[in-house]
């Protein structure tokens, strides 16, 4: 017989399905003839997940400041990020940037879901004092449009 999981947001289901639910990836694909790379998170995400994908990611020969960005949500869910967490992304941002030269950056989040919709409306609150240059879709094909002027 499977035991419960105890506390937190899954108390009450079954070990198995706390683990399905804990799943969780972030992939970065790099478009380089539309000078820009894409971020795909899913599944439940913390600050800590998003830094360590991202501290890996900027250490590859993928990694190029220069280009502007698309974070994918459409299947994320940030709604555990407390505020401080979208400070300090925010401030790696602008230390990442100021590390490579680079004086601002577009980044285009696709966020189709309300909550989380919710949750990057606080981060773009705190981008728009910064070097980063923020906007939110609820589509792909629009945050795309955006970032390459088309």
């Amino acid at each position: 017989m499977l035991g419960k999981a105890k506390g937190g947001p899954y108390s009450g289901v079954g070990k198995d399905t706390y683990k399905a639910a804990r799943v969780m990836s972030i992939r970065f694909t790099v478009d380089n003839k539309a000078g820009i790379y894409v971020t795909t998170l899913d599944g439940v995400l913390s600050e800590s997940d998003i830094r360590a994908a991202y501290a890996t990611f900027y250490t590859t020969p993928d990694f190029r400041p220069e280009l502007n960005r698309i974070i994918d949500l459409s299947n994320a869910d940030i709604s555990t990020i407390p505020l401080l967490g979208f400070e300090a992304m925010s401030a790696r941002v602008v230390k990442t940037m100021r590390q490579h030269g680079r004086s601002q950056r577009r980044t285009a989040f696709v966020v189709p879901d309300d909550g989380n919709y919710a949750q990057i409306e606080v981060y773009k609150g705190i981008a728009d004092n910064t070097l980063e240059e923020v906007a939110l879709f609820r589509d792909a094909d629009s945050a795309r449009r955006w970032l390459l002027g088309d």
